[in-house]
């Protein structure tokens, strides 16, 4: 049984005990009247008799009785409920920070790959940079080469 079950039945349970608590406590009084009337041999088996401040109180007493009971079951309800709320908060705080934890490695994770990325098309960059400036200078070569010839045919 889940615990709202086990509150249930022990109210009812407890319900029950007191009810029948109050009822037993009355029956010897009713029945010793009883009892009596038929010794003296009169009608008041039969007729209805009136409640005293004693039954009064009692049955107040059994009200209140229950009404406490009830009260306490109500207030069981509401603190297992607090306490299935503060875990399901608990539970949702500790997912958010493994959620963050999460994200920030995730984060951590694309910046150093984008760096390696950035850096690594520099690297290329440099490498062009490199090639195109021997090759700027092996041209300049040639076209002096070239020129310095075309000068020789001309004188020749």
């Amino acid at each position: 049984m889940n615990k709202k079950q086990k509150i249930v039945s022990t109210t009812l349970s407890t319900v029950t005990a007191l009810s029948s608590v109050g009822a037993i406590s009355s029956l010897p009084n009713t029945v010793f009247k009883n009892v009596q009337a038929l010794d003296e041999n009169t009608v008041e088996t039969t007729q209805q008799v009136q409640p005293t401040v004693r039954t009064d109180l009692e049955k107040e007493v059994e009200d209140k009785n229950s009404t406490v009971i009830s009260t306490g079951a109500a207030l069981q309800g509401a603190e297992y409920q607090k306490n299935s709320s503060e875990e399901a908060l608990n539970n949702a705080k500790n997912n958010k920070k493994e959620n963050d934890e999460k994200l920030t490695t995730s984060q951590n994770q694309v910046d150093q790959t984008l760096a390696k990325e950035v850096k690594d098309r520099a690297q290329v960059v440099l490498q062009l940079q490199e090639t195109l400036s021997s090759q700027k200078q092996q041209k300049e070569a040639l076209d002096k080469a070239v020129e310095e010839k075309q000068n020789q045919l001309k004188d020749a």
